[in-house]
This record gives structure tokens, sequence and C-alpha cells, in this order.
């Protein structure tokens, strides 16, 4: 299991910063179980390929990258989710992030950066890719 979830993230991070390398052939991978956390819950993922950026970011969500932890979705299967397109979005975690807090949705990231735990960056539109949300249950 932990070897899966180690395979996910490296496969999630290569997407991230070389995305447009994958823009001519998009791969399947493994299913990675309780990969990215989304209103308060954690997801399964399937890493699909890369996708172009077509300038609206109304088609794509926020895929938060908190440091030391799973990704943080802006959305969830259900009405407002883009169906797993997602923009690659830095955080970094300022010195008073309390120690041991995990962020587990949108919303306690906007709680997180107004009181300056963290510094959410601009989303990576270079970096687009496809990985859609699979509830376990």
């Amino acid at each position: 299991m932990k070897r899966i979830m180690i395979l996910g993230i490296a496969v999630l991070m290569a997407v991230t910063t070389a995305a447009p390398a994958f823009a001519a052939k998009p791969e399947s991978g493994p299913i990675t179980p309780d990969f990215i956390y989304a209103d308060g819950e954690l997801y399964g993922t399937i890493l699909k390929g890369s996708l172009p950026y077509n300038g609206k970011n109304k088609s794509f969500d926020q895929l938060f990258m908190v440091p030391d932890q799973q990704p943080v979705a802006e959305a969830a299967p259900g009405k407002g989710y883009n169906g797993g397109r997602w923009l690659p979005t830095p955080v970094d975690k300022t010195m008073t992030f309390p120690e041991g807090h995990m962020i587990t949705s949108a919303a306690e990231l906007m709680y997180a950066e107004s009181m300056g735990w963290v510094t959410v960056g601009s989303p990576n539109t270079g970096a687009a890719f496809l990985c859609p949300l699979i509830p376990n249950h």
C-alpha cells in the first residue's frame, strides 16, 4: 500500500513538473488509493496524462500541492467539479504553520492562508493534467 502511494506521488510530481513531455501521449496508470484530499475526504485517483491549457481557468480545478502531505483538491465529484482536470498550484508553509496539522479541504487551505500559515502560489497552467478522483467506498 505504501509502495503504491509512493509510486503515485512520484508519477503525480513528474506530471506536474514535466507535463509538456506527456502532451503527445496520454498515459494511464494504476489506481492510487487514498491519495488526494477533497472536502475532508481522501480520494483515490488514476493518472490519465497531461492536458493542453485552453486559457479558461473555469475548465480546471486547482490541485494544491501542500508540502509534507497529500495534495488538496479545490473540488470533489459533484457540483462544480471539472472531472479531474487539474492545474497544480504550489503551497508554501510559513514558520507559523501548526506542527502536525493536516489540510484536508480547500476551505481549510483558505483558512490557513487567512491565518498566515501558508502562502498559495499561482496555478501552473503549463502543467495541466487529467487525474479523476475515485471515491473510496
